[in-house]
Order: C-alpha cells, then structure tokens, then sequence
C-alpha cells in the first residue's frame, strides 16, 4: 500500500540507491499522477494530468518535471498521504 511504497522510498534514498514511485489519482475524465524518481543524485517530481474529452473537444495531456534542490517527508501522518506519500520537493 501507500505506506510500504513510501517506506520503500525512504531505505531507497538513505541508502543512495536510485528509485522512482508514482501515486496514481482515479479522476472521473482522465488522470492525474505525480511521482518522484531519484538516480542516487538528484530527486525529480513529475506531475502528469490528463483530460479525455469524450467525444466534446481534444484530449488534453500535460507533463512537467521539476528538480527538487530539497526533498524532504512530511511524516507519515500528514493529511497528504494519497497524493504524495507524504513526500515533498522543493524546486
């Protein structure tokens, strides 16, 4: 579950290793995702929204990338858990 992915990312990152997780969000009309990957160095969070149109207009993806000069975790408490894992990134 939620709390074994973050326990998996906190041993992962005290120990150096690279890794990556995302927390999938169940949207009505398209998806919504963010994640972090991490390559031993540099921690990356990834947000990615999309929106099926349904038949009325386009579909509409976006995907940003944003290097975290500090990453941190709020512990595992915080009332963020289903959407980060509770882990934060500052650009």
């Amino acid at each position: 579950g939620l709390y074994d992915a973050r326990d998996c990312v906190l041993t992962a990152r005290a120990e150096r290793r690279a890794w990556w997780v995302s927390i999938d969000q169940g949207v009505a009309d398209g998806r919504e995702l963010t994640g972090f990957a991490d390559d031993g160095t540099q921690v990356i969070e990834i947000d990615y929204s999309a929106v099926y149109s349904q038949g009325i207009g386009g579909d509409d993806e976006h995907v940003s990338t944003i290097p975290c000069a500090a990453f941190g975790d709020r512990g595992p408490r915080c009332d963020q858990m289903p959407f980060n894992l509770c882990l934060i990134c500052a650009p």
